[in-house]
């Protein structure tokens, strides 16, 4: 068929044809991010945790199960994978998740939890998000703090030393693989 138009043949339950498939993973919570993993898709809710996989078969071609319903991601985009697991920023804590429930654990306990959580603007906490500096060893979690309407200040996590840096930003930060350093 040509561009913007529907071939006369369409039909969605023909033989071969691949419809989009309509999976139910929690009844509650909303779907936050997705992210693959050690070839598995995780989804995260706000309050859970759930992974879908490929099964082989044509009559159920997918395998979905729940990980958690203790953990999920606050926010889109806040989930990052670095090194085969995902560092995410959950409802009340910034934890690293490696696949399996008993892998969660908190980075940011009795260090930079509660800061940032009395700090994070709630009205624009959608404006979050995580860069990853792969060259440097770090996450960085840029958010708007205080009464800001834009990114303000980053939370940098070097995960190889595993410690905390905060850094206020005085300029617009820009997404993508490597986060600019503004001195």
């Amino acid at each position: 068929a040509a561009p913007g138009a529907v071939p006369a043949n369409w039909n969605p339950f023909a033989a071969g044809v691949n419809t989009a498939d309509e999976f139910t993973l929690s009844s509650t919570g909303t779907v936050q991010d997705m992210a693959e993993m050690q070839g598995n898709m995780y989804i995260y809710t706000n309050h859970s945790i759930h992974s879908i996989q490929q099964t082989g078969s044509t009559s159920i071609p997918f395998s979905i199960s729940t990980i958690t319903d203790s953990y999920g991601a606050q926010t889109i985009e806040a989930v990052q994978e670095y090194d085969g697991r995902h560092i995410v920023i959950g409802s009340g804590d910034i934890y690293v998740f490696e696949g399996h429930p008993s892998s969660i654990k908190s980075v940011s306990d009795s260090r930079v939890r509660r800061y940032f959580f009395e700090n994070l603007n709630k009205v624009h906490e959608q404006k979050l998000f995580i860069l990853r500096n792969q060259h440097k060893d770090e996450l960085w979690i840029c958010y708007p703090k205080g009464s800001s309407t834009t990114i303000n200040e980053v939370l940098i996590w070097n995960y190889r030393d595993n410690v905390w840096t905060i850094r206020r930003m005085q300029s617009a930060i820009v997404s993508g693989d490597v986060a600019p350093y503004d001195q």
